[in-house]
């Protein structure tokens, strides 16, 4: 009898649990912001390699 007082009590909260709204961020247009990210990111890796030789020029490294 005590489990099944115990199980009725520990389901009273799933209700509240439910209907609880959650913040997740919106999917929609999930890839074109992916995308735009990429396309940014990448945009900046070329400036700073561009710039780097110009300041630097093109030389070899050693290893």
């Amino acid at each position: 009898m005590k489990f099944l007082s115990r199980l009725t009590t520990s389901l009273q909260i799933v209700p509240s649990v439910l209907l609880a709204a959650s913040n997740y961020r919106s999917l929609k247009d999930g890839f074109v912001i992916d995308k735009s990210n990429l396309r940014n990111d990448a945009k900046t890796v070329v400036k700073s390699l561009n710039d780097n030789i110009k300041k630097y020029g093109y030389k070899e490294y050693s290893r």
